[in-house]
């Protein structure tokens, strides 16, 4: 057993601890790693490496056997090598055992845990605790009165150990002088508080580790839950050093290069004075101490050494350098001939070069060398290679990446009331009460419809169980209207239900009734009335203005006009007056519903000669003099009278009224995206919107769009709460890609492409099928009564089909129509014509129909004689049967794919659309539907607004197929729907079209990742990767190591170029050719690298307020209960709160910069005998002013000068400034970088007040300058900031909660200043007063009373920045200059086609230093002297070699 105990405590070159140095143990002269244990007993394993501790201190190492130690840095540059290390022969501080022999020089610990050093050879059975002639304490040089000793130097008086406590230590007694001396003593006592880690001697001679902190009085011997023993022997030599009073001095650890060594070093240097022990420990912890001695062996008269062995003396324990090789019998320090003191060797030249093998270089040295050779030491690098990862987000919790945002500083919306988006859902029949329902409407939340009937002449009312869904009305009350009109058409409420408002033709006025409850027909007694018979004789639709001060009637009599009244009380008919007509003849003559949006910006009108809906929209809402028609949705599959029209709150629903089928429809519509001001731009379509955790693909710039991800509400997201961008992540594939979107199964889009014949195969094929990816292909027909398998060599390319095999399904049926597979292959089903049934087959071999087998069938005969087309959807829970009959037959299985457990659930007739039915197929996710006619030869397409309900279908388009085939009767799609394949009787062959939309953004996308290292350097630059496909998609690669100013190109061969810079902020791009070269041109000219240099350019504007991220906060409450204003000193190690209540600033210490969690609160300074009413507070650059706005008249601003920056105890009133003038409240407070200009908040004013100082910071040489009305976005303005160059300016308003954010063309000019941005902090604050930001404009502050708390923010525009670890592995240094910043940009362009381009992983990347090994003369180099001055080097090797002669 040997432990590892002669480094005790490691330090740095300049002293200071070693921090987490690691400790590497391997099998000896190998690279096999040794384990090694904690505990004497091998039973605890340490890490690997062992990590030293803060201090540079290593834990217990014990290890069987012998091993090799490297020392390094916790960045794992190498300090020193030992091999071996362990049971060679008496290590250092081995446990004394009397029967072992020990020679001069050897160490020991004694019984009494102190350590000894043998005096003399053949030591043996002599104990060191009491036999002074044979050992000596270890540090045995005895205390001088007349030397000045070190802190930490170690001393021996009356054979006692002592440490030195202070520097300039001189002629102070140990004995008795405990300030200046400490002994060591190693043994435990009873008295003493031991930590957790701390070892000690016990009384039984064995050494102790403590269990647990504050460890007193415990026995170690018989206290096992506080200590756990080693042997004294074994472990005493680590813990010697951490157990002494002192943590052991530094002189003794100092030298812990090897295990003599290090004693006789720390032996030396406690006998020598201050500058020496100084020395000892500086030079054990350097790396070049440890590169010089660390293979250093003690000297042994008659062996032979070679020249630059290192040895060192017995006799006085020094390194010494071999300098002429051979053997003798005088010590190194006496024979200068052959051995040269490493202290006195002086450098004469030094080399590091990359060699090939083969390679000479020589070297000419400072001096020559006259007598012997020149000693030259040579070590090579080995390169360590950072972690390779091909995966851009590395990390688990964040992105790694910035990708540029492009989204618009407004708000997004979710809009319906898109009527060409709708799609027929379901009806419901109010035949029971009305026979000529005219017009309905609904109330808030749609819990309550109400149908206007002319039959009856009244007012049915239904309650939905669900809000807005027709299909859970029932009916609940009526109200008659006869008394007023025979003839009612139209109907409308008010918004809270409490009038209802019907026209009729009878009495042509609008009849107005009260509802005591609103919406509660019950309840309604009529009013008044107004006649419209001035407009029109047959009134037929009636609406309302949200407010109710405009109504709207439609009539048909007259001009087809809509009518525009203005009322001066809402919803008073008695107060309305006829302003405006809009004619709507060119659509329809027949006028009947009426109905608006919420905000009057479109309005629709049931058309009863056209069968339609008609929209039309308003630049000014309820303005129907700014109406134009838009579009119109045909309603005549479900209404051939549609006298009503009605929608939901947002519109995703409209509800249509048939006066002659007694129904109201039910349709969805879909949503658009809208934008609060502007509208998107032709280069936003394709690219991915999020927001409210949910991503959407826009598809048109009026809005348009396919969600790829369900967003948590639809409800509008404020302005810098949404983002827009050009690239996405693909989780599956680990990749950035393009955005874009394909939408397939859309019959408008196809195109025939080509064909393929199955003639040879079946002329009679009635049935198609694929397997997932598109490899296989099946057809079924009526001639063979079989199955034919293609194997495809191109997916989905039918032009690549070969005929593989066959399968016969005669036994079950004479006449197969149609085939269908499950997901994987595993289940085959055939429909049967004959038969009329399905039948279902089990394949051994998925989609290998010759390991088919019959296992049963389900008879669809109830439903269809004639079964034509067969499909399931995704999970094989629902199947469909298509047939001349029903149509198509919807089933549910109760097991997925067994149609065994089938039952018949619904049918939806065709027929108006193919006259003869013979295939059906799907969408992957069932909201299209599309089924072959044969008759006519085309393939028809409907939209199911629920997913697979064909109860929800309706037909929308018809693509035909006859120009190929013009009996087509077999139909299936690719998995996305961008091929159509088409089966065709007549002339036997499988057709294939090409189908669907492709959005991708165009031009140039950029993404860019960011890392700023503040140590060592960046090596291994070369060529950037990407996954790119053949095709148009591009991708452009660019690096930046000057913080984004500059941006090149690397290319593997020829090294970096240059291709945009920021030229005093004009972007230029390096139109020449040639590596290297430059000739820059103004970046205008060029689209690609001008769009480059300003989306990199814009994305590293800051601060970001759509970056901003809540952190954390820090409460005042216990100083102030309402606080209003917020100051940071320069390093952010203090901050400054100023409270209404109190009338102080508070200051408050930080223990990190920036980061409110560490604020302590230190003093105050009160400043109400200047104002009573303290509102703004600031500094000035250096801290030695600070000022006060004062809401108290006069409103003022005080000056203060601290005498100590930044000091609040330290200030006193100087002066102030009179501005009751320009505010008479006002708040936050400013100043430009330099003092010139004052910014001051008028809350009454609703503005920014600047004011010019021709002293910066003299209050007294103020001027008033100009103002900037923030009125257009604040209520409320409280505090004022800018970033660093005065270009944005950040306003809080206290009554919105929000930051506002201005730009300003002219630095610190706020009249220059225009609106950009908003971020609502509601979240953390609804009473947010004042703002602040740090150094870097990474972080923002603010201060808010609601909760008496300073809140922080990351708006840092690069959040996300790559380590060290997260860049790939690369292998060429040279083509990028070194530095500590790195960027890099990938700019994705797709200017036509379809092929997305991405990028798969980051190739660049950070490697750690180079170790620096021992070089081996005559493997790795040769060395010889052509000149008393030159030194030539021959490299053996390839290898970075590094040179020192001396």
């Amino acid at each position: 057993m040997a432990r590892f105990g002669d480094f005790d405590q490691y330090l740095q070159d300049d002293g200071n601890p070693l921090v987490s140095g690691k400790l590497y143990f391997f099998e000896t002269g190998t690279t096999t790693a040794k384990t090694t244990y904690s505990d004497i007993n091998n039973s605890i394993p340490n890490t690997h490496p062992v990590i030293l501790t803060a201090s540079g201190r290593q834990p217990n190492v014990f290890f069987d056997g012998v091993a090799k130690a490297i020392l390094a840095t916790s960045a794992d540059v190498q300090i020193a090598v030992q091999d071996p290390v362990g049971e060679t022969s008496t290590d250092f501080g081995d446990e004394w055992v009397p029967t072992k022999i020990y020679t001069a020089k050897d160490v020991v610990i004694g019984s009494d845990g102190i350590f000894y050093r043998s005096l003399v050879n053949g030591n043996q059975n002599n104990n060191p605790v009491n036999t002074s002639g044979s050992w000596t304490l270890l540090y045995s040089v005895e205390w001088n009165a007349g030397i000045t000793y070190a802190a930490g130097a170690l001393v021996t008086l009356n054979n006692f150990q002592y440490q030195s406590l202070q520097s300039t230590n001189l002629n102070q007694n140990p004995s008795t002088q405990t300030a200046y001396w400490v002994p060591l003593n190693f043994a435990w006592t009873a008295t003493a508080v031991y930590a957790t880690g701390q070892n000690a001697v016990g009384t039984d001679g064995v050494l102790y580790t403590s269990l647990q902190n504050s460890n007193t009085g415990n026995v170690p011997a018989s206290s096992a839950a506080y200590w756990v023993g080693t042997s004294a022997a074994s472990a005493a030599s680590a813990t010697a050093s951490a157990n002494s009073a002192t943590a052991s001095a530094a002189s003794e650890t100092a030298a812990a290069t090897s295990a003599t060594s290090s004693a006789t070093s720390a032996t030396a240097s406690a006998s020598s004075a201050t500058a020496s022990a100084n020395s000892a420990t500086a030079s054990a912890g350097s790396a070049t101490a440890a590169e010089n001695f660390s293979n250093a062996v003690e000297w042994v008269s008659g062996t032979t050494y070679a020249v630059g062995i290192v040895a060192w003396s017995p006799i006085n324990y020094l390194p010494y350098r071999r300098i002429i090789a051979g053997a003798g019998t005088t010590d190194p320090s006496a024979d200068s001939t052959n051995w040269t003191a490493l202290a006195a060797e002086v450098t004469l030249g030094t080399l590091t070069k990359t060699f090939t093998t083969g390679e000479v270089s020589t070297m000419t040295l400072s001096s020559a060398v006259t007598a012997g050779a020149p000693v030259v030491s040579v070590s090579k690098e080995i390169p360590q290679t950072g972690v390779s990862n091909g995966n851009w987000d590395v990390d688990s919790t964040a992105e790694n990446y910035t990708r540029l945002d492009s989204a618009p500083a407004t708000t997004l919306a979710w809009v319906g009331f898109d009527v060409s988006t709708s799609v027929y859902s379901k009806n419901f029949s109010v035949a029971s009460q009305e026979i000529y329902p005219q017009d309905l409407a609904f109330n808030t939340d749609g819990t309550k419809m109400f149908v206007l009937g002319q039959d009856g002449d009244d007012v049915n009312e239904y309650a939905l169980s669900t809000g807005f869904d027709v299909s859970t009305a029932s009916f609940t009350d009526a109200f008659s209207v006869a008394a007023q009109e025979i003839g009612p058409r139209g109907l409308a409420f008010s918004t809270d239900g409490t009038k209802m408002f019907v026209v009729g033709y009878a009495g042509t006025d609008v009849n107005e009734y009260t509802l005591t409850t609103g919406f509660d027909v019950s309840s309604a007694s009529f009013t008044d009335s107004f006649s419209v018979a001035s407009q029109e004789s047959q009134p037929t639709g009636l609406a309302f203005s949200t407010d109710g001060t405009k109504m709207f009637v439609t009539g048909y009599n007259n001009s087809d006009n809509v009518n525009e009244y203005a009322l001066s009380t809402g919803f008073d008919v008695s107060t309305a007056s006829f302003t405006d007509a809009f004619s709507v003849a060119a659509q329809d003559t027949s006028p009947r519903g009426l109905k608006f949006n919420a905000d009057g910006t479109k309005m629709f009108v049931a058309g009863a000669t056209g069968v339609d809906i008609n929209e039309y929209s308003l630049t000014t809402g309820f303005d129907v003099s700014t109406a134009s028609f838009t579009q119109s949705f045909d309603v005549s599959a479900q209404a051939t009278q549609p006298y009503g029209v009605a929608f939901n709150a947002d519109g995703t629903k409209m509800f249509v009224v048939d006066s002659s089928a007694d129904t109201v429809s039910e349709y969805v519509l879909g949503r658009q995206l809208a934008l609060g001001t502007g509208s998107f731009a032709s280069g936003d379509v394709g690219k991915t919107i999020e927001a409210n955790s949910g991503a959407f693909v826009l598809t048109t710039t009026s809005g348009a769009y396919v969600e790829t991800t369900a967003p948590t509400s639809y409800a509008q997201a404020a302005s810098g709460s949404w983002e827009m961008y050009g690239v996405v992540y693909n989780a599956t594939d680990g990749d950035l890609e393009l955005s874009s979107i394909t939408i397939g199964f859309d019959v408008s889009t196809a195109a025939y492409s080509q064909d393929f014949s199955v003639t040879t195969q079946e002329i009679d094929p009635l049935g198609l099928a694929f397997n997932v990816d598109g490899t296989k292909m099946f057809v079924c027909g009526g001639t063979g009564d079989e199955v034919n398998e293609y194997a495809l060599s191109t997916a989905f390319d039918v032009s690549t089909s070969v005929a593989v095999s066959v399968f016969s399904v005669a036994a079950q049926d004479t006449y197969p129509t149609a085939i269908e597979f499950n997901t994987d292959g595993t289940k085959m089903f055939i429909l049967g014509n004959s038969g009329q049934d399905v039948n279902e087959y089990a394949l051994a071999t998925g989609f290998d129909v010759t390991t088919a087998s019959f296992t049963g069938s389900f008879s669809v005969s109830a439903q269809e004689v004639t079964p034509q087309g067969l499909a399931f959807n995704t999970d094989g829970t629902k199947m469909f049967v298509l047939g001349s009959v029903n149509g198509a037959n919807e089933y549910a299985l109760s097991t997925g794919f067994v149609v065994a457990s089938a039952v018949f659930t619904d049918a939806f007739s065709v027929a108006a659309q193919a006259l003869t039915a013979q295939a059906i197929a799907f969408s992957s996710d069932g909201t299209k539907m599309l089924i072959v006619d044969s008759n006519l030869g085309q393939v028809n397409e409907y939209a199911l607004s629920t997913g697979f309900d064909v109860s929800t279908a309706s037909f929308t388009d018809a693509f035909s197929v006859a120009a190929q085939d013009q009996t087509p009767t077999g139909l299936s799609f690719n998995t996305d729907g961008t091929k159509m394949f088409v089966i065709g009787n007549a002339n036997d062959k499988v057709y294939e079209y090409s189908m669907g939309s492709f959005t991708a953004p165009s031009g140039y996308n950029p993404v860019h990742t960011t890392s700023s290292i503040d140590s060592t350097y960046w090596t291994d630059i070369n060529s950037m990767t990407a996954d790119q496909a053949a095709g148009s998609g591009t991708i452009n690669y660019c690096i930046s190591t000057d913080d984004r100013t500059t941006w090149g190109i690397v290319d593997n061969t020829s090294g970096e170029r240059d291709i945009v810079r920021n030229n005093a902020g004009t972007w230029q791009y390096n139109s020449n050719g040639t590596y290297a070269s430059e000739t820059w041109v103004a970046g205008a000219t060029n689209t690609e690298l001008a769009t480059i240099a300003e989306a990199m350019e814009g994305a590293a504007a800051g601060p970001n307020l759509s970056a901003a991220a809540y952190i954390q906060s820090f409460s005042v409450a216990s100083q102030e209960n309402n606080p209003c204003a917020l100051a940071f000193n320069a390093t952010g190690s203090k901050m400054y709160v100023l409270g209404i209540s109190s009338r102080d600033v508070h200051e408050y210490s930080l223990s990190t910069n920036f980061n409110v969690s560490t604020a302590v609160h230190t003093q105050d300074f009160n400043v109400s005998s200047q104002d009573n009413a303290p509102r703004g507070l600031a500094f000035s650059t250096d801290g030695t002013k600070m000022f006060v706005t004062g809401a108290s008249a006069p409103q003022k601003v005080s000056e203060y000068s601290l005498s100590s920056g930044f000091n609040v105890s330290t200030a006193s009133f100087v002066d102030s400034l009179n501005i009751s003038g320009q505010e008479t409240n006002p708040q936050g407070l400013a100043f430009s970088n330099n003092g010139e200009k004052m910014f001051v908040v008028g809350y009454t004013g609703l503005d920014i007040n600047e004011y010019s100082l021709t002293t910066g910071f003299d209050v007294s040489t103020a001027s008033f300058v100009d103002s900037f009305s923030v009125s257009a976005q604040v209520t409320g303005p409280s505090g004022v900031t800018f970033n660093t160059d005065g270009l944005e300016m950040y306003v809080v308003d206290t009554v919105t909660d929000s930051v506002y954010k201005y730009t300003l063309s002219s630095s610190f000019d706020v009249s220059t200043a225009s609106y950009t941005q908003t971020l609502s902090v509601a979240a953390q604050d609804t009473v947010p007063k004042d703002i602040a930001f740090n150094s870097n404009n990474a972080k923002m502050f603010i201060v808010g009373a609601s909760n008496d708390s300073v809140y922080e923010y990351s708006v840092a525009t690069f959040t996300n920045q790559m380590d060290k670890t997260q860049l790939d592995a690369v292998t060429d240094a040279n083509h990028i200059v070194l530095g500590n910043d790195l960027d890099l940009a990938i700019v994705f362009n797709l200017s036509s086609g379809t092929t997305v381009p991405s990028s798969d992983g980051v190739a660049i990347n950070y490697d750690a230093n180079v170790l620096n090994e021992l070089a081996v003369v005559g493997a790795d180099y040769d060395a010889d002297f052509p000149a008393t001055d030159k030194v030539r080097i021959t490299a053996l090797s390839g290898a970075n070699l590094k040179v020192r002669v001396v």
